[in-house]
């Protein structure tokens, strides 16, 4: 666990299977293009407030800001981020998130909790103009764990989106809602 100084000067922290620890005290700095963890990333939660996580793939910085409220029990938070589609999109049956597969961030965002009691957060979750399909000024957030759940919606930016009003922890996705489907009622048959 680092609680000191963590500053990223130049290339990637590639974690594989393995995981950076960020104490509560820790604190980062020069993150950006380049500059990340491409893997796991866990940070201590003791208070209220905002937890970056400096995360990416092997390309693409992707990062996540947590604004965590009402935090009463310490614990970690641990994100990393996959491009590609959200492997439980079709579940339980095919485009349950939502999200217009056709209007999204080719990625999708982890986030799992050990011990933190909060009473939710807002995620800002941050991806690269040259993945977004479709108009990121529309995306909206989605998660899954165990099923899939809307967000509150927050500020949107060409390259990132914001879910406000979090409870629970999963998998994220950011994207164009899916038009609300015509239903035809047998009598107008």
């Amino acid at each position: 666990i680092i609680n000191g100084a963590f500053s990223f000067i130049n290339g990637k922290v590639t974690t594989g299977i393995h995981t950076l620890s960020l104490g509560s005290t820790a604190v980062t700095s020069g993150a950006g293009i380049n500059k990340y963890v491409n893997g796991n990333l866990s940070i201590e939660a003791n208070t209220n407030g905002l937890k970056t996580f400096a995360i990416g793939d092997a390309n693409i910085y992707a990062p996540v800001e947590l604004n965590l409220n009402g935090v009463s029990n310490a614990g970690k938070i641990t994100a990393f981020t996959i491009a590609g589609s959200e492997p439980n999109e079709d579940f339980p049956v095919v485009n349950s998130s939502g999200i217009n597969q056709n209007a999204k961030a080719n990625r999708y965002w982890n986030l799992s909790n050990a011990g933190v009691v909060l009473s939710g957060y807002d995620a800002t979750f941050h991806f690269n103009a040259g993945e977004a399909t479709g108009n990121p000024n529309n995306y909206v957030v989605r998660k899954f764990g165990p099923a899939w759940a809307t967000t509150g919606a927050g500020s949107v930016t060409a390259t990132s989106t914001q879910g406000l009003s979090i409870s629970g922890f999963g998998e994220f996705e950011t994207g164009e809602a899916n038009a609300a489907p015509v239903l035809v009622c047998p009598a107008d048959i």
